[in-house]
C-alpha cells in the first residue's frame, strides 16, 4: 500500500497500522478502486486532508473557534458517508468524541494525554523525514545544476 502513500516519511514504516489519517486518505485518493468506492465523496477526503494539514502545519497548532466548529463538522460528515456503514460502532464511538469536543466535556485523561503526545511525536518525525527528503532532492537538484553548467563550460 505504500506505493500509494506520496508524502515523505512513509518508506519506514514497517506496518500500515502505523500510518495515520495521511496515508489512508492517499490511499483512498490514489488506488483507483477505493476511489471509486467513495465516489463523489472524493471531495471530503481532499477537504478532510486539508483540514488535518491546515492543523499540522500551522505554526502553533491552533485553531480559531470558526474553523474549529468547521473542521468538526467535516469530520463528523466524512464519518457518516456510506462507505463507513459497515464500521457502526467505531464510526458512532467517534461522533460521540466529536460531540463532546464539541461541548467543551471532553476530559483529558491520561491516556488521551499520551496518545496526543505519540501523535504529535508522530507528526514531528514526519516533518522532520518531510524535511530531509527536500533538502536531499534540493541536494541533487543544485548536483545535476552544477554538473549541467561544467558541461556547458567545457564546451
Amino acid at each position: 500500500m505504500k506505493c500509494y502513500i506520496f508524502t515523505p516519511g512513509y518508506k519506514q514504516k514497517t506496518d500500515i497500522s502505523c500510518a495515520d489519517v495521511t496515508a489512508l486518505i492517499q490511499i483512498c485518493l490514489n488506488y483507483r478502486p477505493l476511489r471509486t468506492m467513495f465516489n463523489l465523496n472524493v471531495v471530503d477526503l481532499e477537504e478532510v486532508l486539508r483540514c488535518r494539514n491546515d492543523i499540522y502545519h500551522s505554526s502553533t497548532l491552533k485553531v480559531s473557534n470558526g474553523d474549529l466548529n468547521y473542521f468538526m463538522s467535516t469530520m463528523k460528515t466524512f464519518l457518516k458517508l456510506h462507505v463507513f456503514q459497515d464500521f457502526k460502532d467505531e464510526v458512532e464511538r467517534n461522533l460521540e468524541i466529536l460531540g463532546k469536543l464539541e461541548n467543551d466535556k471532553f476530559e483529558v485523561s491520561k491516556e488521551n494525554e499520551l496518545d496526543a503526545r505519540k501523535d504529535a511525536m508522530g507528526g514531528i518525525q514526519e516533518s522532520i523525514a518531510e524535511m530531509l527528503e527536500h533538502q536531499k532532492q534540493a541536494g541533487q537538484n543544485i548536483e545535476v545544476l552544477i554538473s549541467n553548467s561544467v558541461h556547458n563550460i567545457e564546451k
